[in-house]
């Protein structure tokens, strides 16, 4: 078969000459310019890869100017754009250009450089001879134009490359020569030529006046791939990359059209590199490489990061492949799961290579010494590396590797200034652009080339950060005036599509049919201030999840006394009776304000203590000993009640799975009393109906609490308080519940435990513990209260006695000690409890009894809460609220980025226990939760350096004081400034 006459001229090389594959056909022996089947193909006309087919046809023409000069065409979804068959019409409100064909133009030349894209200066200015004699033109820079043409009632999306610029040029020139250069027909017939890619028509022009003219309507969209661009704007789309390696990189990928003329900036330094970058002078190191892939693996984890990912996340794992130097990064929720991930990877890495992994080299971290990974690398013949202690110089390529991800992942946050939590998207980026960029250990490749086995496209890298707006599909859209897009933030790349920060959704989505604005990013507060609020949880003030708050633990400025003097005293209003006549309730129960104080309690401790976060994590601490005899010891416990039996899971049943928590319990005096662990049953896999029906279960009012203690105190009662061990455990269950095999209980088999008994986490725990005491209760003859169900009254003839149950802690009030210690035998040998003798500490609150009365303080827990937002040494002040506290929302939202909502949770279980001169600071600061700025943010850390000087506060219940219920109440008058009144209350 004979070939096409415009590759006659094409060079093909023998296959030992070239030994990769052509990147057109995938057969080896020859490169995709030397393709004689792509050159045969593009002689038949295929319209779809018109750009292909041009820069194809300057090879045999024009070898020397290949890359000089070419007219485009990529084809454009079809669509009725109301045109007929013969004139095209631009379309309504557009900008058009007119052009006129010239078989005499060596070049395109254009008049003004209005529409024209990426433009350059020449090297040397250009002398262009004109008509008249002796006379000429100059161009002195030159570009590209993006157009629009619209011929037989279908749109083509053309691109002018390399037009020369001549401002005294009277009117535009098409060379009919380039274009016939670059593979284009002109056919001049019936008083049009028409201009033809192959056997496609993809525009057309007129005669008028002697000459042909064609208008093309201008495309103001960005082209969807990266062109000629200057060196800069590429500097920042890979990350912020050396300039050397930016030289290189040209050569080993394609997609990247940069100017030849202009390899380094202009304005010098770049200010972003420095401060991401700078560092000491490395120590240079000699080392024998591998010689194939996965030979050797190099691994470190970087971390804990201070502030947790948007999804949760605190440490960076690497895997770096010596022989292609090709990175591979999982993100960690704590160190013990670095096994789990090494699996994922070699599976991956393997199966890609279908070779093992002979060697992996790493630090001595107790996360790469676990005897479960040593035992499946001699399993699997892996050679161990373990660095020896303190030399991090013997596992130089990763530790090198972790710098570089740093680096770039550093530069791209700081230039776009997005939140901090979005770290690990930076970080997936930076190792994005890192394979496919330069290393001085690869000669003429790059990593992502030898991993992959073919040349990297960068035609889709855009800057980090930048403005993106992603197409709403139809289905989406309600009303045909919709916005037809989302603005959101590029972040990452994905398969053959870009991963997107949404504002609206808080979260990293996927998307493709994206319009990119690279020199538009995050500014000020020109995004709505909700934007950084976290919503993807439902709003529930009852459901507080500790997990779901991301930890920040950035150290918080201490604020000045100074601060002080710059306030401005304002004058008070007169104080004033209310004439308003107050309608007295129908029931006393609308006006109580329910809270979970429960939750509060629980939360606000999880902020301050330093726990294990799953079971591996306990392996790889210090204390280790101290929680693998807290886990003991709940085994123990469990087995002893026991809590379940093992069997077979039977079928169209489901096992649920399981978690161990871990907690410090503190005395009064903050000092550590026991390392508990508890193993807690996933519930939120149960469903409802099936796995459980009712759930609900009381727990006790701080309200009845402080009651208690106020009778305790006017009539001088005993006060003693018992723990009920693993209280949950007691419960019964109704329903047949199975579960997976806990962590350090497996033993290998298929079988599952059949709950015998309540677990922590199961949806009906609490009610089974409640219904088992409470019918254990009302039999020692105590009734229930009808106002709390939690209290429990027993009178005698010659006794009283009050029991408060709050979960497992359990607070008995009496005037007789006989009957006291009987009840307290009674509980003690039904459930297996602990005596704690006279209350001292309760849900975090201390209890001191005196000659005077009692006292109720939190004090060792707004110590702990100081000290985990660093402000253990700040300078006191006298009052928690300022004078004038800011309402505006005058800057950028800090929610997310510093630990607003976490500081307010703590301080309002303060406020609401012993603290009520908080109340008013925390009530004014939690209404900024979703929006909060910087000077919120001040605002809050002030009420922590009024707790610096009121530690000592508290709740005195004196002896001296009635029995007598007395209670205050008063609201101001529209106050706000949405004109609200707010009305308060006290007791007493």
């Amino acid at each position: 078969q004979q070939k096409p006459a415009n590759t006659q001229e094409l060079p093909v090389k023998p296959n030992e000459c070239f030994p990769f594959n052509c990147h057109s056909c995938k057969k080896p022996g020859h490169k995709k310019a030397d393709c004689w089947k792509r050159a045969k193909w593009l002689e038949r006309g295929n319209g779809t890869q018109a750009n292909s087919a041009g820069a194809s046809a300057t090879t045999t023409q024009d070898k020397s100017k290949a890359d000089d000069f070419c007219f485009t065409t990529e084809h454009l979804e079809e669509s009725k754009v109301g045109l007929d068959s013969t004139v095209p019409k631009p379309m309504m409100n557009s900008c058009n250009v007119k052009w006129c064909l010239d078989s005499g133009a060596s070049e395109h030349l254009i008049n003004s450089e209005k529409h024209v894209t990426n433009v350059k200066e020449l090297p040397e200015p250009i002398k262009i001879k004109v008509a008249k004699s002796g006379q000429h033109l100059v161009a002195k820079s030159y570009g590209c134009m993006f157009v629009n043409s619209y011929v037989n009632n279908k749109s083509y999306k053309i691109k002018i490359d390399n037009i020369l610029i001549v401002p005294n040029l009277e009117v535009n020139l098409m060379s009919v020569r380039r274009l016939e250069m670059n593979g284009f027909t002109i056919v001049f017939e019936a008083g049009k030529a028409e201009i033809k890619c192959g056997k496609v028509l993809i525009a057309a022009a007129y005669r008028k006046n002697k000459l042909y003219e064609v208008d093309f309507e201008i495309n103001s969209d960005l082209p969807a791939e990266a062109h000629l661009s200057d060196t800069n704007l590429w500097h920042r789309r890979l990350g912020h990359i050396n300039y050397k390696s930016q030289e290189q990189l040209k050569q080993m990928v394609e997609g990247m059209d940069l100017n030849r003329g202009q390899q380094r900036p202009s304005q010098g330094v770049c200010e972003v590199c420095v401060s991401g970058k700078q560092t000491k002078l490395p120590h240079k190191s000699v080392r024998t490489r591998a010689t194939r892939p996965l030979q050797l693996v190099h691994s470190d984890i970087m971390g804990p990061i201070n502030i947790r990912s948007w999804n949760n996340k605190r440490y960076i794992l690497c895997f770096v492949d010596d022989f292609t130097h090709f990175t591979c990064t999982y993100f960690l929720e704590c160190k013990s799961e670095a096994f789990r991930f090494f699996k994922a990877y070699e599976a991956m890495a393997t199966v890609h290579f279908n070779l093992p992994i002979s060697r992996f080299r790493c630090d001595r971290g107790g996360e790469y010494l676990s005897e479960e990974m040593k035992a499946y690398f001699e399993s699997k013949g892996i050679q161990y590396e373990c660095t020896i202690s303190y030399t991090p110089q013997q596992n130089g390529v990763s530790e090198r590797m972790n710098r570089t991800i740093a680096e770039k992942a550093r530069c791209m946050l700081l230039e776009s200034k997005l939140r901090k939590d979005l770290w690990n998207e930076a970080v997936l980026s930076a190792v994005y652009i890192i394979n496919r960029t330069p290393t001085s250990v690869l000669n003429n490749c790059v990593p992502a080339e030898l991993w992959y086995g073919k040349k990297p496209d960068l035609s889709k890298l855009r800057v980090f950060g930048c403005l993106a707006f992603l197409h709403t599909p139809k289905s989406q859209i309600k009303c045909k005036f919709d916005s037809r897009s989302i603005k959101c933030f590029m972040v990452g790349y994905c398969h053959n599509g870009y991963r997107l920060w949404c504002p609206e959704k808080q979260k990293v989505i996927e998307g493709r049919d994206i319009t990119f604005d690279e020199n538009k990013f995050i500014i000020g507060n020109q995004l709505n201030l909700t934007d950084w609020d976290s919503d993807s949880e439902p709003d529930n003030k009852n459901n507080w999840t500790t997990e779901q708050l991301p930890e920040v633990n950035e150290p918080c400025p201490i604020l000045e006394a100074e601060e002080e003097e710059d306030q401005i005293e304002v004058e008070q209003p007169n104080v004033r009776r209310s004439s308003r006549v107050s309608k007295a309730p129908k029931y006393l129960n609308d006006y109580r304000i329910y809270s979970d104080y429960a939750v509060f309690a629980l939360n606000a401790e999880s902020y301050v203590e330093d726990v294990p976060i799953v079971y591996e994590e306990i392996k790889t601490r210090s204390d280790q000993a101290l929680w693998e005899a807290a886990v003991k010891e709940e085994l123990k416990a469990l087995e002893e009640n026991n809590t379940w039996s093992m069997c077979e899971l039977p079928p169209g049943r489901k096992a649920i799975d399981n978690k161990w928590v871990f907690k410090v319990k503190r005395d009064a005096e903050g000092e550590i009393e026991k390392y508990k662990a508890r193993l807690v049953i996933k519930g939120c896999c149960q469903k409802k109906g099936f796995d459980y029906n009712e759930t609900y279960a009381p727990v006790a009012r701080l309200n009845t609490f402080r009651i208690l203690l106020s009778v305790v105190n006017a009539h001088d009662l005993y006060c003693e308080q018992l723990d009920v061990n693993n209280a949950f455990l007691n419960g019964d269950l109704d329903e047949d519940i199975y579960m997976k095999q806990p962590q350090g209980l497996e033993d290998g088999s298929n079988s599952v435990c059949k709950l015998n008994k309540a677990l922590y986490g199961l949806k009906q725990a609490p009610k089974a513990w409640n219904a088992k005491f409470h019918i254990f209760i009302t039999k020692l003859g105590f009734s229930q209260s009808k106002n709390d169900y939690c209290l429990y009254v027993k009178r005698t003839e010659h006794s009283y006695m009050y029991l408060l149950l709050y979960v497992d802690d359990i607070i008995v009030v009496g005037n007789n000690r006989k009957d006291m210690d009987h009840v307290k035998s009674e509980i003690m040998s039904n459930f297996r409890s602990k005596d704690l003798g006279q209350l001292s500490y309760y849900l975090g609150m201390k209890v001191t009894k005196t000659d005077s009365g009692l006292f109720l303080s939190n004090e060792t827990y707004l110590k702990n809460v100081l000290s985990r937002f660093e402000m253990s040494n700040c300078n006191p002040v006298s009052t928690p609220l300022e004078v004038q506290p800011p309402r505006e929302l005058d800057g950028p939202c800090v929610v997310g980025l510093k630990p607003y909502r976490e500081l307010v949770g703590c301080l309002m279980y303060a406020a609401l226990s012993t603290r009520p001169d908080l109340s008013v600071a925390v009530n004014f600061y939690s209404r900024f939760q979703s929006n909060a700025t910087e000077r919120q943010w001040v605002g809050l850390k002030r009420v922590l350096r009024y707790v610096k000087g009121t530690l000592n506060f508290g709740l005195f219940f004196s002896k001296q004081c009635t029995t007598t219920i007395v209670g205050y109440a008063d609201a101001d008058w529209a106050n706000e400034l949405d004109r609200k009144s707010i009305s308060g209350y006290v007791f007493e």
